[in-house]
């Protein structure tokens, strides 16, 4: 009997490209594998984790202190053996390790920079009161793969294991950091003293790196690194005369900041051990506060074999896109502006009105009905205000020109003038900071930049809350000079939806689950690892042979005799852009001008993009398509695709960060 497909996959459901896929797997293969149940699913996958490698088998685990006097068990991906095995059986990924091995060699004297990364990842129904089945997730990387950390398959994991669990470990999250750190330096496989990972080309291969940066939002760093924040005075509660020494937390001087040092957070810790026994346990719950720091004897802070590979006085990096996008600085002061544009008769309905008039480039556009719903009404007050960190950051610069126009067309009250003007300021951090990962973005000018936003914040809004993150946001450009670099959450939301992709249908939430989810999330990167390239590729996305008619066209263009096996397409990925479609209006670098896209075009290996030029208006971002003003440019010239806003034959180039 013919299988019926409007029937496959209805009693256990599974998404039509999964289905298709499968079908499509098991035709190719012209038969089914001997066997077919969810055993054998499992034996098959346990076999295929179960590799060796050099470094050992790359799954393996730590045995954990609990609080009840036991020991946990909790699995983890080995570093070097998922590195090496990589390398090894992924064709695509060894070519880019071993190229940027080439370009950024590596020694004893000159290692290359772990980034761990660690977030908590919530599967399931986010509206429980209790979620037993949310998970800590540990990925990592390295700082010179550079823009290919904008990647999400560039990053590793390392570990996740249930926040249930990690409640029931001594000391909690600090003694699991803790040990993903070490993971990296165990006996026989340590990153500092060298890896051999041989590359096809390069036999004799050997990789030294040393974790140089811990990245993660404010919350997660408190029980990573398990301190009490910044010690400053809340300038609610400061005394009329303040010791010179101390400082308000709306300071924005950084001058006047005292980093600690590691010889300073040693000793500060010492102090702690020395007194615990010594004192009530109220008094050292007040010392630990005095000193910023809980004593974890099992934690990152009082492990002298972590201290001698990592010091976190300067390893440790604040995720800014925590800081301003994740119910961050941007929300909070978007509410406070609401308010006040509210009082100056400008209506939160009028700014999602005009965000109706504006064009989405394609890479977006599939979530352009979200993102220009953003400022819809609620039921609630304008000062209401939420969205997702990627609607904050498409939105932003939309509403940066709106209030542009606002102030230029309407006579506004000083306190509405000033909520747009500091704005602004606003908008200029975000600009830079999104170039901090692949541009070279000064960390003088961002800290210039973000100083002259707060001043700014606190004379406008003297009395609203100045948020910790505001504070936090200060140490970006110091973060930025000792790493040269900035590294946010962005791309690891997207790891994260292939973690919950496995961690949403597992129903069983029981300490041990992960190990599954550990297998599933290697086997899936590594299958990633195979068809995906990291080093963003300027290719066509489905190609076609191009038509008699435009080889000809081509020919005659480029004075050729022929074009044969030349290929087109509508889509097209560059670096730093994943879509870039026939429509997109896109800033050129060479020429310098702002084109839109007619379609794109590869002939003998290079790839190329017809573009009309549009002609610049006396009006500033003003433009205007002229006819007869086609031509090729090489795809890399692109600097990025514009949102736009068209008035009758003129188009609105809306400022954005890549124009910079």
């Amino acid at each position: 009997m013919p299988l019926d497909l409007s029937k496959l996959g209805r009693k256990s459901f599974v998404s039509q490209q999964g289905l298709a896929e499968v079908l499509q797997a098991v035709a190719e293969a012209g038969e089914l594998p001997p066997g077919t149940s969810r055993s054998a699913v499992k034996r098959s996958r346990q076999k295929a984790i179960a590799a060796d490698t050099p470094f050992g088998s790359t799954l393996k685990h730590w045995t954990l202190k609990n609080v009840h006097g036991g020991e946990t068990t909790v699995h983890y991906l080995d570093p070097a053996a998922c590195l090496w095995y990589s390398v090894q059986t992924c064709q695509l990924f060894q070519e880019f390790f071993a190229q940027v091995a080439i370009q950024k060699p590596s020694s004893p004297t000159n290692r290359w920079s772990i980034i761990l990364y660690e977030d908590e990842v919530a599967p399931g129904n986010q509206l429980k009161p209790t979620n037993s089945r949310r998970l800590q997730t540990f990925y990592w990387s390295f700082k010179e793969f550079g823009s290919s950390l904008t990647n999400e398959d560039a990053w590793l994991v390392l570990s996740t294991v249930r926040t249930s669990t990690v409640n029931e470990l001594v000391d909690g999250l600090t003694q699991v950091a803790k040990h993903a750190m070490l993971s990296f330096n165990q006996l026989g496989r340590s990153f500092m003293h060298g890896l051999h990972i041989p590359c096809r080309g390069r036999p004799s291969l050997v990789l030294c790196a040393e974790l140089q940066i811990l990245v993660a939002d404010e919350s997660a760093l408190k029980h990573l690194l398990e301190f009490k924040g910044a010690n400053t005075i809340n300038a609610r509660y400061a005394p009329a005369e303040l010791d010179p020494s101390m400082v308000l937390h709306t300071c924005t001087d950084d001058a006047r900041f005292k980093l600690h040092s590691l010889n300073s957070l040693q000793a500060a810790l010492a102090y702690l051990a020395e007194n615990e026994d010594q004192v009530t346990q109220q008094a050292f719950a007040k010392m630990q506060t005095n000193l910023g720091f809980n004593l974890c004897k099992e934690g990152v802070l009082r492990c002298n074999d972590v201290l001698t590979q990592f010091d976190p006085t300067r390893g440790t990096m604040f995720d800014w896109a925590h800081i301003f996008l994740v119910s961050g600085l941007w929300h909070f002061e978007v509410n406070l502006l609401l308010v006040r544009l509210s009082r100056a008769n400008v209506k939160q309905q009028q700014i999602h009105e005009a965000f109706q008039e504006y064009h989405l480039p394609s890479f977006i556009a599939g979530k352009g009905c979200d993102i220009k719903k953003v400022f819809q009404k609620k039921k609630t007050s304008d000062a209401d205000f939420k969205s997702s960190a990627t609607e904050a950051l498409a939105a932003y610069p939309i509403l940066r020109d709106i209030l542009h126009n606002i102030r230029q067309a309407t006579v506004l009250p000083a306190e509405a003038a000033e909520a747009i003007s500091c704005y602004m300021l606003h908008c200029k951090c975000l600009d830079l900071l999104q170039r901090t990962l692949c541009d070279n973005v000064g960390h003088d000018e961002l800290r210039t930049t973000i100083k002259a936003y707060l001043d700014r914040y606190l004379a406008v809004y003297p009395d609203e809350t100045f948020l910790p993150k505001a504070h936090m946001s200060m140490h970006l450009a110091g973060q930025l000079r000792q790493h040269g670099c900035l590294i946010s959450c962005l791309t690891h939301e997207r790891r994260h939806k292939e973690l919950k992709r496995y961690a949403n249908v597992q129903c069983n939430s029981r300490q041990g689950t992960e190990k599954s989810l550990l297998q599933e999330m290697q086997l899936t990167h590594m299958e990633a690892l195979e068809r995906l390239r990291l080093d963003f590729p300027n290719q066509l996305q489905l190609p076609r042979p191009a038509s008699p008619s435009l080889q000809r066209a081509f020919a005659a263009y480029f004075g050729l005799f022929s074009a044969e096996g030349l290929t087109m397409s509508g889509k097209a990925e560059v670096t730093k852009w994943r879509l870039l479609a026939t429509g997109d209006v896109v800033l050129l670098a060479d020429p310098v001008a702002v084109a839109e896209i007619l379609y794109h075009c590869c002939f003998e290996g290079r790839l190329l993009t017809c573009v009309t030029l549009l002609d610049a208006c006396s009006t500033p971002n003003m433009f205007r398509k002229s006819q007869d003003n086609c031509t090729f440019v090489q795809a890399s010239s692109i600097r990025g695709p514009c949102i736009t806003r068209k008035t009758g034959e003129f188009i609105h180039i809306v400022p954005q960060h890549f124009a910079a």
